[in-house]
């Protein structure tokens, strides 16, 4: 009878337990995601990570990228559900390697962006891939944004064009 009358006189003290204790739990594990930070392949010479304010190194034929400034980041933050996973948009300042001019423009994700850029001399394309960290309703971003970008020509990309069907003249050779 003891053992009965015990299993009574503690059941609403366990019973206030699990109910307060079961939304801590719940809550402690939404509000912690895990850290993500893409990286590229170590052979993947078109991929590129570029912190705010730094600039990639001189690639071959298409010059440098300075990773100026975010302009909007609206993006959905990762503890949280939303009902538009909002938009990202970066300003990247291009150099060219074969006059030394340089011109900004922005791309980003989401919400009718453009998310990438064509060298008109090259005609290699910056396409942007990703942008980090993510906003998170816990934690402010307290560290420079990262960008990764991919580097897409008409090799990498499986698109051969036949010139014969696109003709072009250069005016310049009239």
């Amino acid at each position: 009878m003891k053992r009965h009358s015990l299993r009574i006189t503690h059941a609403p003290l366990l019973a206030l337990l699990c109910v307060t204790a079961t939304p801590t739990l719940f809550a402690s594990e939404i509000a912690k995601p895990e850290i993500y930070v893409p990286i590229c392949e170590a052979d993947d010479a078109t991929c590129l990570i570029i912190k705010e304010g730094a600039a990639s190194p001189s690639l071959e034929g298409l010059g440098k990228f300075e990773f100026v400034s975010v302009l909007e980041d609206s993006r959905c933050p990762i503890d949280a559900f939303c009902i538009w996973e909002g938009r990202v948009a970066v300003e990247l300042k291009h150099t060219s390697s074969i006059d030394g001019s340089a011109q900004k423009f922005v791309i980003g994700l989401g919400g009718g962006l453009n998310d990438s850029w064509t060298d008109s001399t090259s005609g290699e394309s910056l396409v942007l891939k990703e942008v980090w960290p993510r906003i998170s309703l816990e934690d402010p971003i307290d560290g420079p944004y990262q960008l990764k970008l991919k580097i897409e020509t008409a090799k990498n990309t499986g698109i051969e064009l036949d010139e014969s069907k696109f003709p072009c003249q250069d005016p310049l050779m009239d």
